[in-house]
């Protein structure tokens, strides 16, 4: 898989110039905060003319289903096409859904004791799943310790690092009535 890499931008090259990109950036967030608000109150007016009547559709929507659901489950045999969960009517198809199949525990132990028994068993053993994996949080404590520096070297030497990203830069306005377009 290739990898991607994050195009660095050209720095300024002067005070005023990085200064007038702060001050524009200022007063892009004071507009951005506008036409945001002003889409908010947009939508608002939409949910407000339309809300009604698409919470009582739901509301309906969910009763009928509510009270056609039992009479499925009664009558699936009849209403379903052989071997299927579903039928249809002029105007809709109908059904259950079926979940993935899941293991279920039905004895009181918990998954590691009863994987425990089994791997030691030869007949269950095929059924436990031993998978190995990287201590991460392992490999950042021998880096925040300055004394296990041969843990350090050791895992460097595995291929490993530690890296940490610098924080992002963020610019926020003083004030709106200080930032005018």
């Amino acid at each position: 898989m290739a990898i991607i890499k994050k195009k660095k931008a050209e720095g300024f090259r002067t005070r005023e110039e990085f200064e007038a990109a702060i001050d524009r950036i200022a007063r892009l967030h004071v507009q951005l905060g506008k036409d945001e608000a002003a889409l908010k109150q947009r939508h608002q007016d939409i949910d407000d003319k339309y809300g009604p009547a698409i919470k009582a559709m739901k509301d309906e929507m969910n009763d009928l289903v509510g009270r056609a659901e039992p009479y499925f489950l009664e009558h699936a045999g009849d209403l379903c096409k052989p071997g299927t969960k579903q039928g249809e009517t002029k105007l809709a198809f109908f059904g259950v859904k079926v979940g993935m199949p899941t293991v279920v525990k039905v004895i009181r132990d918990s998954m590691k004791s009863i994987a425990a028994r089994w791997f030691g068993d030869d007949k269950m053993r095929a059924f436990v799943r031993c998978a190995p994996e990287i201590d991460k949080e392992g490999i950042l404590a021998a880096f925040r310790d300055e004394e296990r520096a041969e843990d350090q070297n050791l895992i460097r030497a595995a291929g490993f690092t530690v890296e940490q990203e610098p924080q992002e830069f963020w610019v926020r306005p003083k004030a709106e009535d200080q930032v005018k377009g």
